[in-house]
C-alpha cells in the first residue's frame, strides 16, 4: 500500500513539470542590437529622420553637433515594439517604432539597464517588405 501514495505523488510531480515545461515555450520577444536614435517620443523621431536627409551620417554625428531634435544615438539592446508611423526619404523608407530599452552598450560589452520606453527609427528593408 506504500506504493500506491508514491506513485500518486511522482504522478503529480511528474505533470506539473511537465505543464512548466510548456509555460516556457512561450515566444519571448527577440532582443536586438544597434547604433539606434533614442528619442522621448515618436514627433521628436519623426522631425529627425525629416529633418536629415542622409540618416545615417546625422545619426553618426547627432551626440557631437547637439542639434534641437532633443535625441541621442546610442548603441542599445532592445525590444520592437509597435510601429506608429513611415517616413520615406530618397534612398530608403523608415519606420518610427516603440522600443523597449533592455541593455546600453560600454567599453566592456552591454549593460542591462532597467527597462524603458523610447522611440526610435528603423529602416525598412525593402526586399521583404
Amino acid at each position: 500500500m506504500k506504493r500506491i501514495p508514491k506513485l500518486v505523488l511522482w504522478l503529480v510531480l511528474s505533470s506539473l513539470a511537465a505543464f512548466g515545461a510548456r509555460a516556457n515555450t512561450a515566444p519571448m520577444a527577440e532582443v536586438q542590437a544597434a547604433n539606434a536614435l533614442i528619442c522621448g517620443t515618436a514627433d521628436q523621431a519623426k522631425r529627425f529622420v525629416t529633418l536629415h536627409p542622409d540618416f545615417q551620417r546625422a545619426l553618426d554625428t547627432v551626440n557631437e553637433t547637439g542639434t534641437d531634435s532633443n535625441c541621442l544615438a546610442a548603441v542599445i539592446a532592445y525590444i520592437p515594439g509597435k510601429a506608429l508611423d513611415r517616413v520615406e526619404q530618397k534612398d530608403a523608407t523608415y519606420v518610427v517604432t516603440e522600443i523597449l530599452i533592455v541593455g546600453v552598450g560600454t567599453p566592456y560589452g552591454m549593460l542591462k539597464v532597467e527597462p524603458s520606453v523610447v522611440y526610435t527609427v528603423l529602416k525598412v528593408n525593402e526586399e521583404t517588405a
